[in-house]
C-alpha cells in the first residue's frame, strides 16, 4: 500500500522518466551480459608473456621487417617465418639474429623457419599443407599472433596478361592468406590471439595501362573482415592494413 500511495503522489512526467531509466538500465545490462568483452591487447613488452608470433612471407619485405622488430621485444619467445624459399628463410634468420640487441631482449628467443607454399587450390592440398605446418609447430607454444604478409606484386598490360597470370595472383595473394588463416583459426579462437593481414604490395604505384592485383587487395581486405567476425565472439582481434 505504501508503494501504491507513493506512485499516486508522483506526476506523470516523473513516472515516465523513472520507467525510461529502469528500461535503459535493463537494456545496457543485457547488452553487457550477451555481448563478448572487448578483445584484450596483447602485451609484447613483458618477459613473462612468451608469445609465439607466426609470420607468412617472413623471409623478405614487410614480413621480415616485422620479425626483426618483434625479435627485440621482451614478450616474444618464438618467431616462426613461413615462406616458399628455404634459401631466403635461412638468410632472413641470419639477418634477424644479427639485428638483435646486446644483450637480447629475450634470451630464450627462438626463430623457426618453415618452407611451404601457401597457394593451395584444393581441399586435399590444403589438408597436406595444414599437416605440414601443424606437425612442424606442434612442439612449440600455440601462436599468439598471425601476420599474413605473403604475396606477390606483379604488373602486366591487359593485352599481355593471360588467365594464368590472374590465377597466380589470386592463388598467392588471396587463397594463400585464407589457407594460413584457416590453419591457425581454431588455435586463435581458444587463445588470446590476434590476426593481422599486412601487405606491402599496396604501396606500389598504379601505372596507366597496367593490370595489377588491386582486386586481390580488395578480396583480402574483405576476407579479413570475415575473419574478424569469426574471431570477435571469442574476444580476439583481426586487423587489416592492406590499404
Amino acid at each position: 500500500m505504501q508503494v501504491l500511495s507513493f506512485l499516486m503522489d508522483l506526476d506523470t512526467t516523473t513516472i515516465a522518466l523513472t520507467v525510461l531509466a529502469v528500461s535503459l538500465t535493463t537494456f545496457l545490462l543485457l547488452v553487457h551480459l550477451l555481448l563478448p568483452p572487448s578483445p584484450a591487447v596483447l602485451d609484447l613488452t613483458s618477459p613473462s608473456q612468451n608469445h609465439h608470433v607466426v609470420i607468412t612471407g617472413g623471409s623478405s619485405g614487410i614480413g621480415l621487417a616485422i620479425a626483426k622488430r618483434l625479435a627485440n621485444s621482451k614478450g616474444v619467445s618464438h618467431i616462426t617465418l613461413i615462406s616458399r624459399s628455404s634459401f631466403k628463410l635461412a638468410a632472413a634468420k641470419k639477418e634477424i639474429e644479427s639485428a638483435l640487441t646486446t644483450p637480447p631482449a629475450n634470451p630464450s628467443l627462438e626463430i623457426i623457419t618453415l618452407s611451404a607454399d601457401l597457394a593451395v587450390t584444393s581441399e586435399s592440398s590444403f589438408a597436406a599443407l595444414s599437416t605440414t605446418i601443424t606437425s612442424r609447430l606442434a612442439p612449440l607454444p600455440p601462436p599468439s599472433i598471425l601476420f599474413n604478409c605473403a604475396g606477390v606484386a606483379l604488373a602486366k598490360t591487359l593485352a599481355d596478361a593471360d588467365m594464368d597470370f590472374f590465377s597466380h595472383l589470386h592463388n598467392v595473394n588471396v587463397m594463400g592468406t585464407v589457407a594460413a588463416t584457416r590453419i591457425f583459426m581454431k588455435v586463435m579462437q581458444v587463445r588470446r590471439s590476434e590476426y593481422v593481414e599486412a601487405s606491402e604490395r599496396s604501396k606500389h604505384v598504379e601505372l596507366a595501362g597496367e593490370t595489377r592485383e588491386r582486386s586481390e587487395h580488395i578480396s583480402v581486405t574483405s576476407s579479413t573482415s570475415t575473419h574478424s567476425l569469426n574471431l570477435y565472439p571469442h574476444s580476439r582481434h583481426a586487423h587489416s592494413v592492406n590499404k
